[in-house]
């Protein structure tokens, strides 16, 4: 049989079947290598985006946010890396509109992570939010409320997030079109009939 102790570098790993006889082993091999080349590219993708979130162009760092936000949303399990925690206090705080914005969509993703120990703050965060210059962080936040009160009316911050919503619509200089959404939210929330899945969690908490 051919030597299989062959260091290989991870890139090579589309040629390996130059040093393998066994179908098999080829099929192992591509296996760890591509998971392996991918996890590595993973890490210094995220590294440079949350890198990139400290340039002086507001263009860039939106760029890099929303970059995040995609990998984030597309495994939502990676939010767990510290790395991500850095990157959301870097996002909501950044002076770009644009970027602020990313934000509040990476806090969707962390609070659809199951016990997400700063999930109290996080909603603290975007009631203070709703208040922001940006139109669109604001239109944001308004869409998250909308889904987290209407498929979770046992939500412990529903009734924070209802004031916080009535009285952004009842502010006299708020967008009329944010304020529509508002009043489309509450209209959905009590004027349509409650799904089954809704009418079952009210009756467990009443």
């Amino acid at each position: 049989g051919q030597n299989t102790n062959i260091t290989l570098p991870l890139y090579d790993c589309f040629t390996a079947c130059d040093y393998f006889s066994s179908s098999t082993d080829l099929v192992i091999l591509k296996s760890v290598l591509y998971k392996t080349l991918l996890l590595d590219l993973c890490d210094k993708v995220e590294e440079t985006m949350c890198m990139l979130l400290c340039d002086f162009s507001s263009s860039i760092r939106s760029k890099a946010a929303k970059g995040l936000c995609r990998l984030a949303a597309a495994n939502p399990q990676l939010i767990v890396k510290e790395i991500y925690r850095q990157a959301l206090d870097a996002m909501i705080r950044d002076s770009a509109i644009s970027v602020r914005e990313e934000g509040v969509h990476m806090m969707r993703i962390f609070l659809s992570v199951p016990q997400d120990r700063d999930a109290s703050n996080l909603i603290d965060e975007l009631r203070f939010m709703i208040h922001d210059e940006g139109i669109s962080v604001r239109k944001a936040v308004v869409a998250m409320f909308k889904d987290i009160m209407i498929s979770q009316p046992d939500h412990p911050a529903y009734h924070g997030m209802a004031v916080c919503l009535l009285e952004r619509m009842c502010y006299p200089k708020e967008e009329e079109s944010i304020k529509e959404a508002i009043a489309l939210i509450f209209h959905q929330l009590w004027f349509v009939p409650p799904t089954e899945a809704n009418l079952a969690i009210m009756k467990s908490i009443m």
